[in-house]
């Protein structure tokens, strides 16, 4: 097990600067900090791509699968490099239609999305939430929805979360109801996909500095 973590971090970070050359090349005025960044969140992305485009879920079997899969991407880079491009491309047009740049606290402030205090407590006791948000990763891609799609599929969960929240008004009929009715938020969640793909608006706050990431709608 230890094995296979330290392998998993070592292919993460060939990975990581294998997108860095990539998005320098096309994006040769941005700073180094900045391509770090945008290299770690496109890592992510990809290794949920992957996954989505070899229909698995997310467990320690299909883990290696995926990591066998990048494993061969980087013992044959001339091969792969241009797909990896061609991908890297596709993400970076995303990049720009979905992620904000704002540069300051009070910015953040003023266009995050503000959910109730309860919700991570709600999300904690929900035995459900990494399925749910495996398949609205999924969703996410299947739309086109490339970029984020880590924190736009958690936010778009919470903020279904909150609705119902909202309507029930406490954190116990809120999880109760939930764990009875995983189906309604999966549907809500998969509803809120189809509307936000239609849109073409920035769906992600970065502030300048790269070291706090917000959310919004």
């Amino acid at each position: 097990m230890r094995y296979l973590r330290s392998m998993a971090t070592t292919m993460a970070e060939m990975f990581i600067g294998w997108f860095y050359n990539i998005i320098k090349s096309i994006l040769s005025d941005i700073s180094s900090h900045e391509a770090t960044f945008m290299a770690k969140v496109a890592f992510q992305d990809f290794k949920n791509y992957l996954k989505n485009k070899l229909k698995v879920s997310k467990c320690e079997s299909v883990e290696n699968l995926a990591l066998r899969e990048m494993e061969n991407m980087l013992l044959n880079p001339n091969r792969y490099n241009r797909e990896l491009k061609e991908w890297t491309e596709l993400w970076l047009q995303k990049w720009k239609e979905r992620v904000k740049v704002v540069l300051s606290d009070e910015d953040v402030k003023r266009q995050k999305l503000m959910l109730s205090s309860d919700i991570n407590t709600v999300i904690r006791r929900l035995r459900f939430w990494r399925e749910l948000k495996e398949i609205i990763i999924g969703a996410l891609i299947e739309k086109g929805e490339i970029c984020f799609t880590d924190i736009i599929s958690e936010n778009i969960l919470r903020a279904e979360v909150d609705n119902i929240f909202k309507k029930l008004g406490d954190i116990n009929s809120t999880v109760s109801y939930l764990e009875k009715n995983p189906v309604h938020l999966l549907n809500r969640a998969l509803n809120r996909v189809k509307i936000i793909s239609s849109k073409r608006a920035p769906l992600v706050l970065v502030k300048i500095d790269t070291s706090m990431i917000n959310y919004m709608y």
